[in-house]
């Protein structure tokens, strides 16, 4: 996973003794090096580089979290959505499906169609 898939805000793991989540506050790409890393909000002196975090799977427990409001509004080609069949979630536009697997795929989607962040309670 690129660093570049990530944003300010988003919520990663740490992968060592501490994977509890924690939200990206500053992002580093060192072109020269070709390295690069993420400052988290639980360690703020601390940097980790990019191969140290593991995305957070999203799941029903997440989704719940982010506090969506179920709405019955039929489909058509205009409908925009989200859904989980079989523990997969999926973004939806008219017939086209996008599989997200991480939570801050979810944030970056949300992001990207409102403006704002999705900022989630853990």
């Amino acid at each position: 996973m690129g660093i570049s898939e990530f944003r300010i805000n988003n919520l990663v793991a740490y992968n060592g003794k501490n994977q509890k989540p924690g939200r990206i506050t500053a992002i580093i790409d060192d072109l020269i090096d070709g390295l690069g890393y993420l400052q988290i909000d639980f360690v703020r002196t601390k940097k980790y580089w990019e191969a140290s975090l593991i995305p957070i799977p999203l799941n029903d427990n997440w989704l719940k979290r982010c506090k969506f409001k179920f709405k019955e509004l039929g489909f058509d080609s205009f409908s925009v959505g989200i859904g989980m069949s079989s523990g997969i979630v999926h973004f939806y536009i008219g017939n086209y499906a996008i599989k997200i697997e991480f939570v801050h795929q979810l944030q970056n989607i949300y992001f990207s169609l409102t403006g704002k962040e999705l900022i989630i309670k853990f």
